[in-house]
């Protein structure tokens, strides 16, 4: 990048393990701070294009969600519902007529 300074030296750490991840920082000094948010997303793109390049890829966590009950929502979400005040005047989900 640009407007780095050549002291002090870029420096590479390995700061741990995550989940599912190697934890690294890389340390670079810009000439000023102005510079700081595009110097990293500068070095993002790099590291980005240069993982492109060399077929490696992140893995990004998976969630699973279990659902138990869904109670009164089966029919909120049930594609012949519809969110209209039913006959009470009580703004809740209602189905459509048949």
């Amino acid at each position: 990048y640009e407007h780095t300074v050549a002291e002090p030296r870029v420096r590479s750490l390995f700061l741990g393990f995550g989940d599912n991840t190697l934890d690294f920082q890389l340390r670079i000094y810009v000439e000023h701070f102005d510079y700081y948010i595009e110097a990293k997303s500068y070095l993002h793109m790099q590291i980005c294009e240069r993982f492109r390049e060399l077929d490696i890829e992140i893995s990004f966590p998976q969630r699973d969600l279990h659902i138990r009950d869904i109670g009164p929502l089966a029919d909120a979400l049930s594609p012949r519902s519809t969110h209209e005040p039913n006959q009470t005047g009580d703004d809740h989900p209602t189905r459509s007529p048949s």
